[in-house]
């Protein structure tokens, strides 16, 4: 039991009363009206956690010639607190006095923890919760050594069956996914099919207006060509020939020169007509060139839907995998193989893409 009467004694008894005060109460003083000393919360706390330490440290290790000062110190801090406290507005200049009380608090508090810093560390390391502390935390080092030796033995046991689960899992796992991949690359050729019937479709409707645009350009070239040279030369020779007579009639010097004029306007006429008849072949053979195409595109489209629909039957009729692979090529060569438009009159196919890498991935068992 420490006596009162001491430095010891009094400087505990002062830490008790400067740890107990409500920093709230400093914060905003009773009397205070719109004054706050929010800007000096941390040093409050700074203040409050250092003499709370100061309760649990061992004081019987200072010297009395430093106990005194630092009680002295700390008188002065706890005046400045107080005053603090008892802040009030209508007491001279408030303004003044607000900035004296912030500005004696930090110089004091400053003072007392520089000269007292060494020596309450010091005394908060001999005390006995310190002592005591790590006499705890050393035990507690202790049981975390030996419950982590137990829980390494536990954990390679436990490693060696997860280890095993695992390796089943994953066993299951490569067989459900390789009946996967078997099943999704069936569906798949499958489901291609009706992209084809669609493309096919697509390509016969095409052609049905396509033969349709031929019909009427071929019809339509007929009746130009029979306007042109049976029509027109008619009735271009007829008048001719009158206005040949007449002037003949009237004038031969003006009979001669009709004549050559005649002779020029047949010949412009004449390459006029052979432009024009040029003009309808070239599109009489583009819009027959466009049907043809779009019917052998139909053709192929077709063909590829036909083998698309049975290439399933042709799979499940066999459990050999090198003649379900072959089929697997044949369906995807079918698929990927390019085709002819049509456009050009000399049209090769070029050399077909490697169908190679697809096969891998969709055929059954693939990678």
């Amino acid at each position: 039991m420490t006596d009162p009467n001491t430095f010891e004694g009094k400087l505990l008894n002062l830490a008790n009363q400067i740890a107990d005060l409500n920093i709230e109460t400093l914060i905003k003083p009773a009397l205070a009206a719109g004054y706050t000393f929010e800007p000096q919360r941390q040093l409050f706390e700074n203040i409050h956690n250092y003499f709370t330490d100061i309760k649990v440290a061992n004081l019987s290790r200072i010297p009395d010639s430093v106990m005194a000062t630092m009680f002295n110190l700390s008188g002065e801090l706890f005046n400045s607190l107080n005053e603090i406290k008892n802040f009030n507005v209508r007491q001279g200049d408030p303004n003044q006095n607000y900035n004296q009380l912030a500005s004696r608090l930090l110089d004091r508090w400053q003072q007392f923890y520089n000269f007292s810093i060494s020596h309450i560390g010091y005394a908060k390391v001999s005390s006995a919760a310190v002592v005591q502390e790590c006499n705890s935390i050393k035990q507690t080092l202790n049981e975390i050594q030996l419950n982590w030796a137990k829980t390494v033995t536990d954990y390679k046991f436990q490693k060696e069956a997860d280890d095993k689960k695992l390796t089943e899992r994953i066993s299951e796992f490569e067989k459900v996914l390789a009946a996967a991949r078997e099943v999704s690359g069936k569906a798949a050729v499958s489901r291609q099919a009706l992209e084809f019937e669609t493309e096919a479709r697509g390509c016969l409707i095409a052609s049905r207006l396509w033969f349709v645009a031929t019909v009427c350009v071929i019809v339509a070239s007929l009746f130009i060509v029979y306007w042109m040279f049976l029509e027109a030369p008619q009735k271009s020779l007829t008048a001719a020939a009158t206005q040949t007579i007449t002037t003949s009639a009237t004038n031969d010097g003006v009979s001669t020169n009709s004549n050559h004029a005649i002779t020029i306007e047949a010949l412009q006429q004449t390459v006029a007509r052979i432009l024009i008849i040029t003009l309808l072949y070239s599109v009489v053979v583009w819009v027959a060139r466009n049907y043809f195409a779009n019917r052998h595109n139909y053709t192929v489209n077709r063909h590829r839907r036909n083998a698309m629909q049975t290439f399933r039957a042709f799979v499940e009729g066999t459990e050999d995998k090198a003649t379900q692979d072959f089929i697997l090529r044949q369906a995807a060569a079918c698929a990927f193989a390019p085709q002819q438009t049509g456009y050009l009159k000399d049209e090769s196919l070029p050399t077909p893409a490697p169908s190679s890498p697809i096969i891998d991935i969709v055929r059954p068992g693939g990678n």
